[in-house]
């Protein structure tokens, strides 16, 4: 199909190997823990290949994007995924913690970089149990 050294083919057969391969790097991550790939992307569908419905359905990958499920919790499925940067990828993992500010929930390190304040300071002052104002202001 003349695709397989493409940046879309590379993300879409790691997905594969994150999902069913016991021996991928990080597979206790994904199919360890109950993470699959939908059926039109593994499979295919008529007569296009898995990858083939992937590209259909995700398009090309730009610059400084990666493979993302929205939901950690749910599979890969077009409903779920999309082509995300850095930024958001790491906004999206499972341990990130997350935080109310002016009804909006971001994380704490979305917080650090519009605020300015370390993240580490942030994270020791809500352990403290400061709320998410004072954690972020600078006289404390």
């Amino acid at each position: 199909h003349g695709t397989g050294h493409t940046l879309e083919y590379r993300a879409w057969t790691g997905m594969i190997q994150r999902c069913y391969n016991p021996n991928a790097t990080n597979f206790e991550n994904y199919g360890g823990r109950g993470i699959t790939v939908c059926k039109r992307w593994r499979y295919g569908e008529h007569g296009k290949s898995g990858f083939a419905c992937f590209f259909e359905d995700m398009g090309p990958k730009q610059d400084g994007q990666s493979l993302d499920r929205k939901k950690n919790d749910k599979g890969y499925s077009p409903s779920n995924c999309r082509w995300a940067n850095d930024t958001t990828q790491n906004g999206n993992r499972r341990g990130c913690i997350y935080v109310e500010v002016a009804k909006e929930k971001i994380t704490v390190a979305e917080l650090s970089r519009r605020t300015g304040v370390k993240y580490t300071t942030i994270r020791a002052r809500l352990k403290r149990g400061l709320s998410v104002s004072a954690a972020v202001s600078t006289f404390q």
